[in-house]
Formats: C-alpha cells, sequence, structure tokens
C-alpha cells in the first residue's frame, strides 16, 4: 500500500478538534492531573470561542446583506437541530486584544462551520456580505490575517438542502501565530500536542519507556501559566521554548513509533443518495485526488471498487487517463480487487468469487494491475470462507474496520493471520476507522497506543483518512497537517518548517511486522457478526 510515512516522533499534526470539544479523555493517559489541567489550559488559546449564533429556518433573501436585522432571529448552540431545508446562521467575529491572556495581534485565525446530516452538507460561506466559499463539507479559510484586535467580520453561512435533518456541530476558530513574523512565537498548541503524544507512546513502545514520563512531565512543568496570567508574552513565549527544549530530548526514543498515514476515499455506491449522484461524488472525488497530486507531489492515495473508475472510464476518458498515469506510478493504488465493495455476511460464495473475477478482470485490463490487497472497511461481518476466496484471487491481505464499533465482542487484535477452514490465510488488518476527517496526533497516538497493547512489539500502525461514505477523500488541510508535522518530527528541524512526506513503495500490509509468523492467527469457524452499539444499516 503507498503511504506517506510519519516518524511518530514528537507528534504528527495539528488538532482540528472544535473550540467546543476538549481533547478525549482516552488521548491523556499517563499524565498526572496537574499536567492535564494545565495542558487544558493551553488548549484553550487555540481558538476563539465561537459562542452562539443568529439562526434562521428557511431561506431568506439576501442573508448575508450586513444590512439586514437579524436581531429577532433566535440563538443557537453546538448540537441544535435544524429542518433538511435551506437554513441561515449570522454572527460578527471580533478579534479580541488577548486570548486568556495570550496576544492576538499578527495572528492568523482561520474559519470552519461544522455541521452533518448524514451525507454532504452544501454550504455558501459570506464575509461582510461577500461570497467567499461554496461548496460541500468546506475546509478552513483565513478569516483574519494578520489579526489586529478590534477587526470585525460578520459572518453569514447557508446551508442548503440536505438529505437527512441537520445537526450545528459547531465552529471552529483556529489561531496560529504568525509564522512569517521576525522574531516568530512559538505554536502552545503544537506543545500541547506533543507532550500529549509522548506521553501516549512512551509507554506503548516495543520496549515500553514509562521511565521517560518523568521528562514530559517536566516539558509541561515548565510552560509558564502565570506569565500568561500577568499578559507578559516574552515570558510566556520563553517558557513555551524552554518546553520544547526538553521535548526535543525525547526525540530519538519517540521515533521508534512509525505513522503510515494512507489516504482514502470511502463511497456508499447506494446509501440516501440515487445512483447518478453517487456517480457524481465520485468525478469529485476522483478529481480532487488528482488535483492534490500535482499540488503535493509525495501524496498517494488508495481506492476500491472497480465500478467507480468504470464510470469514470466512460464518462470523463481523460481523468481516466490521468488516473492510469497515477497507477503506473505508484499514487494511485489499487485496492479491494472487487466490483464494488459488498456485504460480506448474506452473498453466496459464487457471488463473491465473481466480485473479484470481475473487478481483478477490470483492473488488470485498464490499468494493467491487480489488487493484493482485500478492502472492504464497511461491511458488517464476513463470511467465514473470505480468506479461502482472497486467496485464491491472489489477494495476501484484509483490511477492515466496522466489527470495531462493537461494544460487545472486541476483537483481541489489531493485525492478525484470518485463516478459513480449508487452511487459507490472510494477513488482517483493523484500523480505528476509515473515515478520519484530520490527522491529528492525540487522536493518533493513542491509536498507537491501543494497538500495541492488542499487538504486543509492534511498531507501525496504518491510519486510514480522507472524508467518507459521500466521498470527498483527503483534503489540503490534512496534507499541510500532515507535512507539519512531518517536517517538525525532522532532526534539527523546527515546528512549522515545510518539508515533503516520505513515500513508501511497498504495497504491503505485511510491511508493518518484522516477522508475519510472530502474528498471531484467528479461526474464525463460525460466521462473526458485529453486535453494532447502534441501529444501522449494511452498505
Amino acid at each position: 500500500m503507498h503511504l506517506r510515512h510519519l516518524p511518530l516522533a514528537l507528534a504528527l499534526t495539528c488538532s482540528i478538534a472544535l473550540a467546543q470539544s476538549f481533547t478525549p479523555i482516552r488521548e491523556q493517559k499517563n499524565l498526572s492531573p496537574a499536567a492535564i489541567a494545565k495542558l487544558h489550559t493551553v488548549e484553550m488559546l487555540n481558538s476563539l470561542p465561537a459562542g452562539e449564533w443568529h439562526f434562521h429556518a428557511g431561506d431568506v433573501p439576501h442573508g448575508e446583506s450586513p444590512s439586514l436585522d437579524d436581531s429577532a432571529w433566535p440563538l443557537q448552540k453546538p448540537r441544535a437541530k435544524a429542518p433538511q431545508d435551506a437554513v441561515w446562521y449570522r454572527r460578527v467575529i471580533e478579534v479580541p486584544k488577548t486570548l486568556n491572556g495570550y496576544d492576538l495581534t499578527g495572528s492568523r485565525i482561520w474559519f470552519q462551520f461544522r455541521a452533518d446530516a448524514n451525507g454532504p452538507m452544501p454550504e455558501i460561506i459570506y464575509f461582510n456580505g461577500r461570497r467567499v466559499a461554496l461548496g460541500d463539507d468546506l475546509e478552513p479559510i483565513v478569516l483574519f490575517d494578520p489579526a489586529k484586535p478590534g477587526d470585525k467580520v460578520l459572518v453569514a453561512v447557508k446551508l442548503l438542502r440536505t438529505v437527512d435533518e441537520k445537526t450545528f456541530a459547531g465552529v471552529n476558530l483556529k489561531i496560529e501565530p504568525n509564522p512569517n513574523a521576525a522574531t516568530a512565537r512559538p505554536n502552545p498548541e503544537d506543545i500541547r500536542i506533543q507532550c500529549i503524544a509522548a506521553a501516549n507512546i512512551l509507554p506503548a513502545l516495543p520496549t515500553p519507556r514509562k521511565d521517560l514520563l518523568p521528562k514530559v512531565e517536566e516539558a509541561v512543568a515548565a510552560i509558564d501559566l502565570k506569565a500568561l496570567e500577568a499578559a507578559d508574552q516574552s515570558a510566556f513565549d520563553n517558557s513555551l521554548r524552554k518546553s520544547q527544549e526538553i521535548l526535543t530530548t525525547l526525540h530519538p526514543v519517540l521515533s521508534q513509533a512509525t505513522i503510515d498515514l494512507a489516504g482514502n476515499a470511502h463511497i456508499d455506491a447506494a446509501w440516501l443518495w440515487p445512483r447518478s449522484e453517487t456517480i457524481d461524488v465520485v468525478k469529485r472525488t476522483f478529481t480532487t485526488a488528482l488535483q492534490l497530486m500535482d499540488e503535493y507531489p509525495s501524496y498517494t492515495y488508495s481506492q476500491s471498487a472497480a465500478q467507480y473508475t468504470a464510470w469514470i472510464a466512460e464518462k470523463y476518458p481523460k481523468m481516466n487517463d490521468e488516473i492510469r498515469k497515477r497507477v503506473k506510478e505508484g499514487r494511485w493504488e489499487i485496492v479491494g480487487g472487487m466490483w464494488v465493495e459488498p456485504d460480506l455476511n448474506l452473498p453466496d460464495g459464487e457471488s463473491l468469487v465473481r466480485q473479484l473475477l470481475v473487478g481483478q478482470r477490470y483492473f488488470q485490463k485498464e490499468y494493467g494491475v491487480t489488487a493484493r490487497i482485500g478492502w472492504n472497511p464497511d461491511s458488517f461481518g464476513y463470511n467465514w470462507q473470505l480468506p479461502q476466496i482472497y486467496k485464491r484471487s491472489g489477494m495476501d491481505y484484509f483490511v477492515t474496520q466496522k466489527m470495531h464499533w462493537n461494544d460487545t465482542n472486541q476483537l483481541p487484535f489489531r493485525l492478525f493471520w484470518w485463516e478459513s477452514p480449508d487452511g487459507s490465510k490472510v494477513l488482517t488488518y483493523f484500523p480505528t476507522d476509515y473515515v478520519h476527517d484530520n490527522v491529528n496526533p492525540t487522536r493518533i497516538s493513542a491509536d498507537f497506543a491501543e494497538s500495541a497493547q492488542r499487538n504486543p512489539g509492534t511498531s507501525e500502525l496504518l491510519d486510514l483518512y480522507g472524508i467518507g461514505d459521500h466521498g470527498g477523500g483527503p483534503t489540503r488541510a490534512m496534507l499541510d497537517q500532515a507535512d507539519h508535522w512531518i517536517a517538525a518530527s525532522q532532526p534539527a528541524t523546527k515546528p512549522g518548517a515545510p518539508s515533503s512526506a516520505t513515500v513508501s513503495s511497498s504495497p504491503k500490509v505485511g510491511s508493518y511486522i518484522a516477522e508475519p509468523q510472530a502474528v498471531p492467527t484467528m479461526r474464525y469457524h463460525t460466521a462473526h457478526a458485529i453486535t453494532p452499539r447502534k441501529a444501522t444499516s449494511p452498505t
């Protein structure tokens, strides 16, 4: 599998968690209560509070206009519901002089509106009455750069009709110190992320290093919150630099852990939308993947389902030529081998064999390759003879995930040999999810620790990132975040310095282990279906 290699040394990427959503408990293990409390205070410096928003159910003419009086509109907080039809949100955002004592002058402040509706979220963003962005599930947009205390912007957001009821998830107003300033300020969020990631990774290494956790505590203790309370920016920044120096000493040990980032886009062929929309989703998703390959020379992408590329070949032959070129370069990874990603519980063996026969035949004819990795992360269970079917179809590996949702019967391993009744085996991997919309180092380091607990001795983790279900895949924001932390993990490189990610050309999930024979074998001789944590429907 073609990957962006990311040594998980001092951390991985900027958190894109909402300002209202603080780091989950599972990501804050191994630190003292005092350290966690201090890091929580630091976390509150990474975003402006978004507060409540004026809300209007239904469309209105020129809802973006600065002259519109929205004082009678009700106020909404995150997690509030909204109807399927078009709705408006409005609010004036002002840059304060300081945020909890932290001077924002010269910072870059980003804006991202978050909402969910079990599918695409079409939105239009206006700043002071001027349209600045239009599309589905928009990426962060620069709101202030450079920020000046007292600057104001009227933000209006129109959410168009959606396939289901909307949920307002909140607004992220992320703050970045100006990296181009003559004397660049250290980023408090970078330090916080590194502390949490180090605390998660050290005890989870093949040779656990709990003995170095006091060094992480020392780095946290070096952060001078009293200087922040006194609005002494110079003293606070110097304390962050001191904390960074301490964390840097852990780099040689932390670099034993590696995260392999696999960009992908899960596309539901049929769920809450018609076939015509699925074709459009495929076109837009593949267009994005190809565009990002032009912009990011080391970026690679994994995609399953021969049907999707068949649609592109039929309707957009020039795009298919580009895909063929990227496949030949090794940057577009063909996985799955099936015509679509099917349910793996109900279809009989002949159906699954023909999925692979037709799918692999198409990939070979169209791109000159066949898949070696079975790829079905969204199936709710599996036929007990699937390893036999995969193995006889040229597959050596299988990536899936849905059974990780079990709230009762959790699989004991992340990486294992799955054996069919006839003795056929495929190396099987369960990532934590297949539609991560971030490469957040606090999340990924916690995933690494959990994986190491289930498979002791492993030093690598495969992380699947990219917007999914309604397609989308990786975004510029995700790639920029990953590059930021790849640069930070390089020796003698300060966080935020530009760098290109290293790429692995090996299409082997098996590369994540040094000794495959040491991986446990699981023999599922009865169908193992998911015990769902909530009502849902199979793809």
